[in-house]
Formats: structure tokens, C-alpha cells, sequence
């Protein structure tokens, strides 16, 4: 089954495991041509430039990991785009009818960097080549004889800036199954640092 093909199918809903693959991303001429039916009386000329945007989503400890998808990302269009990508997304879910009570457990497994609304996420994988995934190992291991580490130190050990590491220290924390906290005053002065717990 695939996206723009799936909506008021129940070939799954006697299924215990659904893998969703991918971000439903729509014919771009053709969600071009649909904007320019449905917002045509918009005052302002329609903007279509591709624009990555960061968005967030909502993990089951409470906390926000920031992802980039593509789409567009400025005034009505954006809206219209982030519905349709997340509507579609929304709805190869629910092919599994996850509302309908059953007698085992069900799991859904979603590889994709659009946030959905209503679903909270309990882990994230990245491609394990980057600075950030190399970063959040380094996290992981000082943490298993430490405390705490502050974010300098994670900063020289993968060759970034203090300032790299502070914009994304909440992703890495994520990542490390960490928690990251800016701005604690120490001798120093300001002090980002990563704990193993939230306080």
C-alpha cells in the first residue's frame, strides 16, 4: 500500500505490526495547481519556494526533538502543504484502526521526519554518520561515569563549536537518552550541560 492510495482501507486492522515508511510528499505541480484553486482569493501572491523548516516532535518523556522535513514554509501555502503531508501521514496510521479495541497489543512503527498531531514518539534513529547521532555516543558514554557534562566538552570532542552544540543540544540529549539544560550559572558563568536525569 502507498500514500495518496490508502484512505478507508481496513486490509490491516487485523494486523499487530504497521511500518509506515517515508513523508507523504505531494505532486508539486499539482499541489501547486490545487493552492492556486482553493487560495485564489489570497491578497497576496501565492509563495512557492521549498524551504526546510524545523519542526518538532513530541516524545513520550514530554520532551521535543527538531526535525527538517522539505516542503513549503511561508504564509497560507505553507498551512496547506503541512495539512495535506500530515493528513496523509495521519492516515496510513490509522489503517492499523488503532482506536478499535482489541485483545493483544499493537505497534506501529513510523520512519519519518514529519511530526503528526496527537502521536508522540518513543525513540528517534538517525543516520548514525553524523556529528549529532557521534555527539549523543559521546553524551551517552561520559554520562555512564559522570553526573553531569558540560556541553563545551561535547563541543571539542566532535569538533564543533560551543554555540553548534547549545542549538542542538536538546536533539543530542534526545538521542543520548539525556537531558540537556542551558543556561545554569556555574563558576564560570553560564554553563550548558547534559545530566542523565531531568533535574
Amino acid at each position: 500500500m502507498y500514500f495518496h492510495n490508502l484512505r478507508g482501507s481496513n486490509d490491516f486492522e487485523d494486523c499487530q505490526v504497521l511500518v509506515v515508511l517515508g513523508c507523504p510528499i505531494p505532486n508539486l505541480c499539482g499541489f501547486q495547481e490545487e493552492c492556486q484553486a482553493f487560495l485564489h482569493d489570497e491578497p497576496k501572491p501565492l509563495l512557492f519556494k521549498p524551504n526546510n523548516k524545523t519542526l518538532y516532535l513530541d516524545m513520550t518523556d514530554g520532551r521535543r526533538y527538531g526535525v527538517t522535513p522539505y516542503g513549503y514554509w511561508k504564509g497560507p501555502v505553507s498551512k496547506y502543504y503541512w495539512q495535506k503531508c500530515q493528513a496523509e501521514l495521519y492516515q496510513a496510521i490509522h489503517r492499523l484502526r488503532p482506536y478499535i479495541p482489541k485483545d493483544y497489543d499493537r505497534h506501529i512503527f513510523l520512519f519519518t521526519n514529519m511530526p503528526v498531531k496527537g502521536v508522540q514518539v518513543e525513540e528517534v534513529k538517525v543516520d548514525t554518520t553524523t556529528w549529532c547521532w557521534q555527539a549523543a555516543q559521546y553524551v551517552k558514554s561520559q554520562l555512564t561515569v559522570k553526573q553531569e557534562l558540560p556541553a563545551a566538552e561535547v563541543a571539542e570532542a566532535v569538533g564543533k563549536t560551543a554555540k553548534t552544540i547549545a542549538n542542538n543540544g536538546h536533539e543530542i540529549a534526545v538521542l543520548a537518552g539525556a537531558w540537556y539544560h542551558s543556561g545554569t550559572k556555574g563558576k564560570g558563568g553560564t554553563v550548558n550541560r547534559f545530566t542523565k536525569n531531568a533535574t
